[in-house]
Formats: structure tokens, C-alpha cells, sequence
């Protein structure tokens, strides 16, 4: 996981990873398996507002053009934030999703009191390639920023939830 977000310039001394919980986690909150399929997505990324609403969600399933995934498919990402691929959704907002998510610290994942957006971008090491296409159309949207709102994103790995 290090030397993967190393590669990427992401060096963040926390590492955030999804536990082989998480999809138990989430069936608790909902049985709708068209929401679930989404939030299962290895690859996904989650837009949040200061609200801690989900306003934006892009998944690797609504991404056409494998090899390649399209993450900006019908121009989504040209604006910030950006539009969304996925229906957005209200099965998690950002404090439920944190929830869910570990980290090497094992401190519980606390928000900035001071933030516009809080951005959570899931990739996957066997998915390497299009994990590494995810996180340059992230990082190319915030750049679209214009505004300078202040931005807070974090990076989680979530090859622990297909272990099974």
C-alpha cells in the first residue's frame, strides 16, 4: 500500500484501507442490491460537502471503455465538483462512511472541522492501472478548484474487502 501511494505522490503517513467488515457494514444499513453493488465498487470516488452529504460518487462499474475506464465519460469531471456518474445516494453520508474505514493509526477517521469538500477516493492494488487512472482524474478535478474551497481528500485501499 506504501509504495503504491508513494508512486502516486501521495504521502499521506496515514493509510486508509477498508476491512474484510465492510460490505457486512453496509448490508446492515441497506438490502437494496442496486445501492450496494455501487458502494461495493473496488474503484469509487465520493464527493462529500461540508453538509456531509454525498454529492458527487463516480464508481468503476458506470466508467465505460475497459481497458481503459473513461472516469470522465459524458465530460463528468470537467467541472469542480464534478457531476456524478453514479446516482448519488443517501446510504452513507461522510460520517457513517468514515466509520467503515480503518486506518494504520487505529484512530478512529475524523473530519476537519474547517473543510468544503472531503473527497474519498477508493483504489484497489489488483486493479493497479485503473486505480492509478482514478486518482490522476481526481487529482485533475480538484485542480479545477477555482474557487480555492478548501479541500480534504483521503485515499483508501479496498483490496481487504475482496479477500473472501
Amino acid at each position: 500500500m506504501v509504495s503504491f501511494l508513494k508512486q502516486q505522490k501521495i504521502n499521506d503517513p496515514i493509510i486508509y484501507f477498508i476491512d474484510t467488515h465492510y460490505k457486512k457494514q453496509l448490508q446492515k444499513l441497506s438490502n437494496d442490491t442496486v445501492l450496494l453493488k455501487h458502494h461495493l465498487q473496488p474503484l469509487q470516488a465520493s464527493y462529500y460537502n461540508k453538509e456531509g452529504k454525498l454529492i458527487s460518487f463516480q464508481i468503476n462499474c458506470n466508467a465505460p471503455g475497459f481497458p481503459n475506464l473513461n472516469w470522465n465519460y459524458k465530460k463528468v469531471m470537467e467541472a469542480f465538483p464534478p457531476e456524478y456518474q453514479a446516482p448519488v445516494d443517501t446510504l452513507l453520508n461522510l460520517q457513517t462512511h468514515l466509520k467503515l474505514l480503518e486506518s494504520n493509526s487505529n484512530k478512529q477517521i475524523e473530519t476537519e472541522k474547517d473543510f468544503d469538500y472531503f473527497i474519498i477516493v477508493n483504489w484497489a492494488g489488483f486493479l493497479k492501472r485503473q486505480s492509478i487512472r482514478l486518482i490522476n482524474t481526481v487529482n485533475k478535478n480538484i485542480k479545477l478548484n477555482l474557487e480555492n474551497k478548501k479541500i480534504v481528500i483521503i485515499y483508501v485501499c479496498s483490496d481487504n474487502a475482496y479477500i473472501e
